[in-house]
């Protein structure tokens, strides 16, 4: 069964649809005026970027130019030196680990079972000894070689020549004698203090 509207319901109905029309003017007048407001401080701002970006003559845009080139060509450069960093530490830890082998090799008899001598002759006592040496060397090798390898990876994640306590560039004639070196010979010696 449907009620039929009374004439209290259309009135009420009239003023809730004034009502909401009238909210719905109110809040597009008030966000237009925002809106206003936004612009006009966004303009002036705008408008004051336009005039810096004006004052800069073509001889500015071509300082610019060229000290992008000359960036440029220092990052060309640096890769290079990074790509033969790498070669360099790649042949030295091949040959350390030529080395190491070798030094491996002299530990280990003609069945390639560990040198243990009981004997305290001599010719033994010289045999020790040259087994006691080649193991130290094959110890400091081992050593070099994990250090070289740490090396190639700081390589890989760009960290490589720059020291790990100051963040100082490292002197290329300092990793040049010890290519694997994380401090510059100031941050070692202060270390050491």
């Amino acid at each position: 069964m449907v009620i039929p509207e009374t004439n209290v319901d259309k009135e009420v109905k009239k003023q809730l649809e004034f009502i909401n029309e009238n909210l719905h003017n109110q809040m597009e007048e008030s966000i237009n005026s925002r809106l206003k407001v936004f612009q006009e401080r966004y303009k002036k701002e705008i408008e004051e970027k336009i005039e810096e970006l004006k004052e800069i003559n073509s001889d500015d845009l071509s300082a610019i130019t060229e000290k992008i080139e000359q960036c440029n060509k220092e990052l060309d450069k640096l890769s290079k030196q990074r790509d033969s960093n790498q070669n360099l530490l790649e042949k030295k830890l091949e040959q350390a680990k030529k080395t190491y082998r070798e030094y491996s090799n002299i530990l280990k008899d003609n069945d390639g079972n560990p040198v243990i001598s009981n004997t305290a002759d001599h010719e033994d006592g010289q045999q020790n000894l040259s087994t006691e040496s080649a193991s130290i060397m094959a110890s400091r090798q081992e050593k070099f070689i994990k250090n070289l390898e740490n090396a190639l990876i700081r390589i890989q994640n760009k960290t490589y020549g720059i020291d790990r306590k100051t963040g100082e560039l490292i002197p290329k004639a300092r990793l040049l004698a010890v290519p694997h070196a994380t401090l510059t010979v100031e941050s070692k010696e202060s270390m050491g203090k």
